[in-house]
């Protein structure tokens, strides 16, 4: 099949042998898909190439690729797992913004979509994680004037319209916590048959991590890289129908991904009750209304992050869901939690605020109502999550992230110089009271005790109850007046 090249006017060979099958991973028609480029530009309509791939654009020696040859560019082709997308004929809608749009809707008859470079209803034949990894660049070309200065400032990406990456984002969500997702501004114009390249792979994982709170729990992490993903395919099993619903699927593939051993859809449609079964095999499930009467400590220790929930709609119809964290209210005690799941709106999304089930409604039901509602609106708890979500929050806080901000070279100089130089009689006193200070503090006993409880909880989840108990005992022996203790005295009320 005879296609003109995606970077040049060249005309190449492409074979689309991927395109007999689909993988169900187009774009919703109704949603947004957009990626919006805050650059300083010499051109007033600039040229971008959009790399979408399923894993981060590597070089050689599987570093983060910053540079691409101009041939390799001229190479590069659409493959199940790599779009490369060429953008371009857009003014900016507002200073240094350009607007990106894919599908149907806005941009509906520039080239990326109407067909004269790709079709956006070819997104069906792609894989449903191309979207997962995105790298952007210039296109080559031989005219002198398309390699024009080109500086990229911000960048913000959605699919489906979920928010997969925004430079701009400076507070996580729901908390309100200060963060920082941003790169350096970084030139992509060509230099000589070399390009820039604008590599985000990493920079995507951070943002899922920090503004959506995951805190690097291992199940929530592996839900949000398919945040707005509508390729339910890779969930389901291979007799699923198009309009199957796939909440259950989602869960269970969750699960299984993170080496829980979780029911599989090969011999069958999966529901609720099977997933529910798991749970009470592997650890423990309480009635949604139950959970509801619980003190708000009792909440937040019994029900950690990735839990499976099951709630019962309008129609009376279940879905599964998958549980995030808990909201918390000054004053007020906790009836609301925030929840990830599968076809909800035909993709995976996020709910920012679900209520737990309100005993004041639920008293005008008759008895056999509310025990088909204890039946159906569950929290299920895998005993793994609580090792998982510890071990998530471990990993969290010992991680050492990459800089956001790479150096220029003046700034290497300065740094260099100020390395060089003789410190003043001001510095040299304020290093000195810093190490007075470290050597003569004494360990911080809050701390000590969350570390021992951590290992406490892990033991405990593992089946260890005796090894556990100990623990427990010892933290509210050594640490009487710390909230961990307090914490620790639960565990000891549910092992009697």
């Amino acid at each position: 099949m005879s296609k003109r090249c995606l970077f040049c006017a060249l005309p190449v060979i492409v074979l689309f042998a991927f395109a007999t099958q689909g993988h169900g991973s187009g774009l919703l028609p109704k949603r947004e898909h957009q990626v919006t480029i805050w650059a300083q530009s010499a051109e007033p309509e600039p040229s971008f190439l959009l790399i979408f791939s399923t894993k981060p654009l590597l070089d050689s020696r599987d570093r983060l690729r910053t540079m691409i040859k101009t041939t390799d560019l001229l190479r590069l082709e659409a493959s199940v797992e790599c779009v490369p997308i060429r953008v371009y004929g857009k003014r900016a809608t507002k200073r240094g913004q350009y607007d990106y749009y894919f599908g149907p809707g806005k941009d509906a008859d520039m080239p990326w979509n109407n067909g004269e470079d790709f079709r956006w209803q070819d997104w069906e034949n792609f894989s449903p994680d191309a979207w997962d990894c995105l790298a952007i660049t210039t296109p080559p070309s031989k005219k002198r004037s398309d390699r024009a200065s080109c500086e990229i400032h911000n960048v913000l990406i959605k699919r489906n319209g979920q928010l997969l990456y925004d430079s701009r984002a400076r507070a996580s969500r729901p908390r309100q916590m200060p963060i920082d997702v941003s790169f350096a501004p970084t030139a992509v114009q060509s230099r000589g048959f070399a390009h820039p390249v604008l590599n985000l792979a990493e920079h995507m994982v951070q943002f899922r991590n920090d503004y959506y709170e995951l805190r690097g729990n291992p199940i929530l992490t592996r839900v949000f890289v398919d945040l707005g993903q509508s390729g339910f395919r890779k969930y389901v099993g291979p007799k699923a129908a198009d309009d199957c619903q796939w909440c259950s699927e989602f869960v269970a593939h969750v699960f299984r991904q993170c080496g829980l051993t979780a029911p599989s859809p090969e011999k069958g449609k999966l529901g609720y009750g099977a997933i529910k079964k798991f749970c009470q095999r592997n650890g423990a499930v309480y009635p949604a209304r139950e959970v509801a009467s619980w003190p708000d400590e009792k909440k937040k220790r019994l029900i950690p992050p990735g839990s499976y929930i099951s709630v019962v709609g309008n129609t009376g119809l279940t879905h599964s869901l998958l549980f995030m964290d808990w909201i918390e209210e000054p004053g007020k005690p906790i009836t609301q939690y925030t929840a990830v799941s599968g076809n909800r709106r035909k993709m995976v999304w996020m709910d920012w605020a679900l209520k737990l089930p309100d005993e004041d409604k639920l008293e005008k039901l008759d008895p056999a109502k509310i025990a088909d509602l204890d039946n159906r609106a569950i929290f299920g708890v895998p005993k793994q999550a609580f090792a998982l979500a510890a071990a998530g929050r471990a990993e969290t806080r010992h991680a050492k992230h990459l800089p956001n901000k790479r150096k220029s070279r003046s700034d290497d100089k300065t740094a260099s110089k100020e390395k060089t130089s003789k410190p003043s009689d001001d510095k040299l006193a304020s290093r000195r009271a810093s190490s007075r200070r470290h050597k003569s503090s004494a360990p911080d006993p809050s701390r000590q005790a969350e570390q021992a409880l951590r290992m406490a909880e892990m033991l405990f989840y593992a089946g260890k109850a005796n090894a556990a108990k100990k623990r427990f005992e010892r933290i509210v022996a050594k640490y009487p007046d710390t909230p961990w203790a307090e914490k620790s005295k639960g565990y000891l009320e549910d092992q009697e």
